[in-house]
């Protein structure tokens, strides 16, 4: 899909602060975590990632990759959530 494929996928009312996380170390290098939630496919759910990575450059300094690890974590999120209200 790509990163537009990406972006379209993070719900709407995430993406803005998806990016603001992101860009800051995107132009040098650092790395980042954020986490969003994501629409798969035009399934009604919704799903809770974790995204941590960083671009790598080549030696002219040029983008090649964003190299990272995307992880599900809607069941810890649920979890934390179910427990918030709770104590509420």
């Amino acid at each position: 899909h790509g990163v537009g494929g990406w972006l379209e996928r993070i719900c709407e009312e995430d993406r803005d602060a998806v990016l603001r996380r992101i860009q800051p170390g995107a132009g040098c290098g650092q790395p980042h975590e954020v986490t969003y939630r994501v629409r798969m496919d035009g399934r009604p759910d919704v799903r809770w990632m974790r995204d941590t990575g960083r671009v790598v450059r080549d030696e002219r300094g040029e983008p090649l990759v964003i190299q990272g690890v995307l992880a599900d974590i809607t069941a810890q999120r649920e979890s934390e959530l179910a427990r918030a209200e709770y104590e509420r």
